[in-house]
């Protein structure tokens, strides 16, 4: 049986291995060893589990992939591959997304925004994790698919003075941080409702406070969901504080030690590095 777009159409493949997979009603050709088209999404793990659910999904939205060993090395030097966020993790090869079973489909249109420009593109990324006692920010720079810890640190407000004059301090340190670094995006975590209302009012102001300094710095301002956030960290949506940390730490191992608002914030920088527009992308170049 074709397979969808692996191999490609019209692609010779002389000396190489075409693996086949049965499993029920499925079956999935797998080519090893190939050499990675432009475009061409690499699955790199030893979870069967994830590699089939991965391979599958290509296969229906007709993508262009390729499968080697965990332990291999990348047929081609920029090409984007996909594991699980622990291989990911402690891989020195860029280019490395990493998602769960669970999270497939996230995982695939990760790795496809990462796969769809070229050339090595540098930006900056500036994160924020709001809030009226400490207000956390993070910046890391993306170089293709590769991040790196830029800065990191929290904002602290004095608790006696008024609202208004809290605000102001946020507002004011933020704008200072933004035309510091010059980031070309930024990012904060959507405010959720819980069951203290007056509190999530609170951090909205200090979430607005922020956002609107970002934006009079001339600094786009991106917001996410705290589930978008724990996906593009950990690989599943959801995912405790500490595994967010944990993972941080593992992306950015120059960071060193942190808070924890810190580690909010760097872990909304690297969501914000990940969904940023293409058209953005290449302008940062």
């Amino acid at each position: 049986m074709r397979s969808g777009r692996y191999p490609p159409d019209g692609a010779c493949f002389a000396g190489r291995t075409l693996l086949t997979a049965n499993t029920g009603s499925t079956t999935l050709e797998i080519w090893r060893g190939l050499p990675s088209p432009v475009g061409t999404l690499v699955v790199r793990t030893s979870d069967f589990r994830l590699a089939y659910r991965l391979l599958e999904a290509m296969k229906r939205k007709r993508i262009s992939c390729v499968q080697i060993p965990h332990d291999a090395p990348l047929p081609e030097p920029q090409g984007i591959w996909l594991a699980t966020p622990e291989e990911v993790a402690e891989s020195n090869l860029p280019g490395g997304v990493g998602c769960t079973v669970e999270e497939v489909e996230l995982g695939i249109e990760q790795a496809q925004r990462l796969a769809n420009w070229h050339g090595p593109v540098s930006l900056l990324a500036f994160g924020i994790d709001p809030g009226l006692r400490h207000t956390g920010w993070g910046v890391i720079e993306q170089t293709g698919a590769r991040l790196a810890h830029i800065a990191h640190g929290v904002i602290s407000v004095d608790t006696s003075l008024a609202m208004s004059e809290r605000l102001g301090g946020i507002f004011e340190a933020v704008g200072e941080l933004a035309r510091h670094y010059g980031p070309h995006a930024s990012g904060v975590e959507e405010t959720l409702v819980n069951a203290n209302p007056r509190s999530a009012l609170k951090l909205g102001q200090a979430r607005g406070a922020a956002m609107a300094a970002l934006s009079m710095a001339g600094v786009p301002v991106a917001e996410f969901a705290p589930r978008k956030i724990k996906l593009a960290i950990v690989g599943t949506g959801t995912a405790d504080k500490d595994q967010v940390a944990f993972m941080v730490k593992r992306l950015l191992p120059r960071a060193g030690e942190m808070k924890s608002d810190s580690a909010d914030a760097l872990a909304c920088a690297i969501c914000t590095a990940h969904h940023l527009p293409l058209e953005l992308k290449r302008g940062a170049a």
